[in-house]
């Protein structure tokens, strides 16, 4: 009785490794573009707030 639920305990433990291993090649680029997403947002906004108090003299002699 145990030889027979060994291999489907394997094949078990194999198909959840393999969607662990699925589940992480999807989700690695999704968070690397959400990172730099925000770092991109976070420098507009940035950029933003540095332009705030500065007249358009200034800028164009820098």
């Amino acid at each position: 009785m145990a030889e027979l639920l060994q291999p489907t305990l394997s094949e078990a433990v194999m198909l959840e490794l393999l969607k662990s291993l699925v589940f992480a090649a999807i989700m690695v680029p999704v968070v690397m573009a959400a990172i730099l997403g925000l770092i991109y947002g976070l420098g507009e906004v940035f950029n933003i707030f540095s332009g705030v108090g500065h007249s358009d003299e200034k800028r164009s002699n820098h």
